[in-house]
C-alpha cells in the first residue's frame, strides 16, 4: 500500500475475513479457487500489517488483519497446506499480540491447536489451549470463548488417551457454555461469532471418539454428542462442512461398533451434506469411513454406500 490504511480499508477487510470464514465453513478449502483466494487475501494482509496507519487505527488495523490471518491459515490447513497455514497463524498471532487483544490472541492459539491435534501433536495442543487460558485476565475472555477452548483441550486430552482429563475439559467447557450471555455475541470479537452449540457439541463429540478404545461409554458418549451437534446444526446447516464431519464420525463409530444400519443411515447424510464440500479434513473422514465399512462390503446397503464414497473420493 502507498498510502496510509484508512478506516474503510480496515473495514473491508474485516468483512472480507468474514466472508471467507463464511465460505471455509460452506464450501470447505481444498478447491483451487479457495487457495487462490486465501493466499491472496493473506499477501494482502501483510501489505496492511507493515502499511503506514494513523496511531488511532493501529490497534484496529491490526485486529483485523489477525483476524484475516488465522482465517485464511484455516482455510489452507482444510486444505492439506500446513507448512502455508502455519506461517499464516504465525503472523496472525504476531499481529493480535500487537493489538494487545487477548480474545483474538485466544482465538489464533485455539486454531493452531486445532492443526496441531489433525497433526497428531496433541500435547503441543494442550500446551496452546492452556496458555490461552492461563495468559488472560479474567475480563477478557468471554464465556463462550472459554467453552470452545476447554471443548479443544478436551479433543486433546481425548487423543492422548487421558480419560480423566477428558472428561473434567468436557465439564468445563459445558459448565461455561451454560454462563453464556447476550453479550457474548459481542460485534467486536467477530472471530468467535461462528463458534455455536453444534460446533461445540462436535468438538466434545470427537474428544469422546479419541476414547472410545477405553470402553462403551465413552462410544455412546461420543454418538450422543454428535446427535446433538447434528440437532444444532439443523435442517440447513450454516456450516455445511461441519454438518457433515459430524454425520460422517458417527457412521464411522456405528461401523466399528457393529450398528451397520446406522452407519450407513449417517453416512448417506454426510455425503449428502458433503455434495459441494471441498475439504482435506471431510475426505480424510471418508477414506476412514470406507476403510471401516469395507469388512461388510457383500452387504447391499453397504456396497451402495461405498460406491457413493469412492465417487465422491474420485471427483
Amino acid at each position: 500500500m502507498n498510502q496510509a490504511v484508512t478506516y474503510n480499508d480496515i473495514a473491508a477487510m474485516t468483512e472480507r475475513a468474514q466472508e471467507l470464514k463464511s465460505v471455509d465453513m460452506g464450501s470447505g478449502g481444498a478447491a483451487a479457487a479457495a487457495f487462490r483466494t486465501a493466499i491472496s487475501e493473506g499477501v494482502h494482509a501483510r501489505v496492511m500489517f507493515t502499511a503506514a496507519c494513523p496511531p488511532d487505527l493501529a490497534r484496529a488495523r491490526d485486529e483485523a488483519v489477525g483476524y484475516m490471518q488465522t482465517n485464511v491459515a484455516m482455510m489452507l490447513h482444510d486444505g492439506g497446506h500446513e507448512t502455508a497455514a502455519t506461517d499464516q497463524w504465525n503472523q496472525a498471532f504476531v499481529a493480535a499480540g500487537r493489538a494487545k487483544n487477548w480474545s483474538l490472541i485466544a482465538r489464533v492459539m485455539g486454531q493452531m491447536a486445532r492443526q496441531k491435534i489433525a497433526l497428531g501433536q496433541a500435547q503441543e495442543a494442550v500446551g496452546l489451549v492452556d496458555a490461552a487460558l492461563e495468559g488472560a485476565q479474567p475480563d477478557e475472555l468471554l464465556s463462550v470463548e472459554r467453552a470452545m477452548l476447554y471443548a479443544l483441550k478436551a479433543r486433546a486430552l481425548g487423543t492422548l488417551g487421558d480419560a480423566t482429563g477428558t472428561t473434567v475439559a468436557v465439564a468445563q467447557s459445558q459448565g461455561y457454555w451454560g454462563e453464556i450471555l447476550p453479550r457474548d455475541a459481542d460485534p467486536a470479537r467477530p472471530w468467535i461469532g461462528h463458534y455455536d452449540a453444534a460446533h461445540q457439541w462436535g468438538d466434545i463429540g470427537a474428544a469422546w471418539r479419541e476414547l472410545a478404545a477405553t470402553g462403551s461409554r465413552s462410544v455412546q458418549m461420543a454418538i450422543g454428542s454428535y446427535e446433538q451437534a447434528s440437532l444444532a446444526h439443523g435442517d440447513r446447516p450454516r456450516s455445511m462442512r461441519s454438518a457433515a464431519l459430524v454425520h460422517c464420525s458417527r457412521a464411522f463409530l456405528e461401523a466399528s461398533y457393529g450398528d451397520l444400519d446406522a452407519a450407513v443411515e449417517q453416512g448417506h447424510h454426510g455425503l449428502n451434506l458433503g455434495e459441494t464440500v471441498r475439504s482435506g479434513r471431510l475426505t480424510s473422514h471418508y477414506t476412514e469411513l470406507h476403510t471401516a465399512l469395507g469388512p461388510y462390503k457383500k452387504k447391499p446397503q453397504v456396497a451402495e454406500l461405498l460406491e457413493r464414497i469412492r465417487s465422491n473420493l474420485v471427483s
